[in-house]
């Protein structure tokens, strides 16, 4: 091997050391991305699930009507709701009644909901902000 292609290898392996370097720190960069990126996802669920947003509920569903309580809201029963269509109830999905607050099964109406059920009751709770006594 003469002098001038020994330089060519050593500039080669030169080159090739300094690409796999490069190739290195790009792949650092793709994993904190992803690592970045899978922990905002992450975040915002959780950021989600702590700001359900609260449907107060009253009135009634008509005959033959259909409504779906989902998961990703607080149902909050304040008055008299008479169902006389059908009622689904998501598992996982949150009610809540204030103290007039009443869910009334009307002849002919349906109630459907699957999951497990439990009761936290409050002897002052709070409307709107207020306590009720």
């Amino acid at each position: 091997m003469n002098l001038e292609n020994k330089n060519t290898h050593f500039n080669n392996k030169l080159l090739i050391n300094n690409y796999s370097h490069i190739g290195g720190s790009m792949k650092r960069f793709i994993r904190l991305f992803l690592f970045v990126a899978i922990a905002a996802m992450f975040g915002y669920n959780s950021t989600l699930a702590q700001t359900k947003g609260i449907v107060d509920v009253s009135g009634r569903i008509a005959p033959g009507d259909v409504r779906i309580f989902t998961k990703d809201s607080i149902y909050r029963f304040n008055n008299q709701y008479i169902v006389a269509g059908t009622l689904i109830i998501e598992p996982g999905t949150r009610v809540e009644f204030n103290p007039q607050g009443k869910l009334v099964d009307s002849v002919g109406g349906r109630i459907i909901a699957d999951g497990s059920a439990s009761a936290i009751y409050k002897s002052n709770p709070t409307i709107g902000g207020n306590t009720t006594n």
